[in-house]
This record gives C-alpha cells, structure tokens and sequence, in this order.
C-alpha cells in the first residue's frame, strides 16, 4: 500500500483474490479506522462510554497493521492478529450457549422446547457469518505477516533500484 522499499514478491501464495496480502491488511486496517471512527461518533451520541474505549482500541492496533506495511516490521500486526483473536472467543462462547439453551429447555432439563425461537436462531446466522468475516480478515493479516518475516526481513525480494542495490548511489558497479 505505501511505498515500500522493495516492490512485493509475486507469488500465489502471497494473494488472495488476486491481490498482494499486505495491501489487502492495509485495506482492512484503513476499513477498520474509518469504521471505529463513525461507531466512536455514535457511541459519543448514545453516551456508550465502553463502546468508545474498545474503538480506540481498534484504532490502535489497525494503525499497527499500517505502521508494519510502511515500517516493514512483521512484529506489528501481532496486536491486531492477538485482538480479532480475543475478540473472536466472546462471539464463539455465545453461540455455544445458544445452541445448549434452544435445544435444553431452560425450565425443566428433561425435556426438549417445543418452539426454537426465531430471534435466537438470527442471532446465531448473524454471528456466524461475522465470525467468517473475522477469520478472513485474521488470515489475510497472519498471511501478511508471514510474508513480511519471510520475504521483506531476510531481504529475499529484489531491489527498487535500477542497478540493484539497495545503496540509492551504490559506486561499486562503477
């Protein structure tokens, strides 16, 4: 995304849907930072005091995954890999709970309910197609990384320089 000082290398494995996975972090990161700043905006509104301290946080580690693509240090997208993680159990813990509560009446356990409610069932979807959402997003992010400590740090990519070295006035070739 930003200029690096070595143009990426051009592998399979380092895209997905066709494009370079450390635009795609940086992609994700900015999507994050536009969206932290509008729920900021309405949890300011709504008085959402908590609301507004987890999207500084979000904020926070999405500029780490921006900071590791300019800085082309891989230890930086650990926090926000390290987050998605963390934030991904709460969601995982709910929908285990849901599925033990419509199949586990909660007024007798020896029986089953004879009606599974609608709005639990949504909630469910709901969360489950966000929980993919996640996933995806931590493995474009992880495929960054990976690309970042074996490529960019051992300086296995080619140079940006017309003679090849990474000196801007390299006279050795001279």
């Amino acid at each position: 995304m930003f200029c690096p000082k070595h143009p990426d290398t051009v592998k399979p494995e380092y895209k997905i849907l066709g494009t370079h996975v450390r635009k795609l972090a940086s992609c994700i990161a900015i999507g994050s930072i536009i969206m932290s700043i509008i729920l900021i905006a309405l949890s300011v509104f709504y008085k959402s005091w908590s609301n507004v301290v987890v999207n500084i946080l979000v904020i926070v580690v999405s500029i780490c995954v921006l900071l590791a693509d300019k800085l082309e240090k891989p230890i930086l997208y650990v926090p926000y890999l390290f987050y998605v993680v963390i934030i991904m159990i709460f969601p995982l813990l709910y929908i285990l709970i849901s599925v033990v509560f419509i199949f586990i009446d909660n007024k007798s356990f020896d029986k089953y309910p004879t009606v599974i409610s609608e709005s639990w069932i949504i909630d469910i979807i709901i969360v489950i197609i966000l929980e993919v959402i996640g996933f995806f997003c931590w493995r474009i992010v992880n495929k960054a990384r990976i690309y970042m400590v074996k490529e960019v740090v051992p300086r296995n990519v080619q140079t940006n320089t017309a003679n090849g070295s990474d000196a801007p006035n390299d006279l050795s070739k001279v």
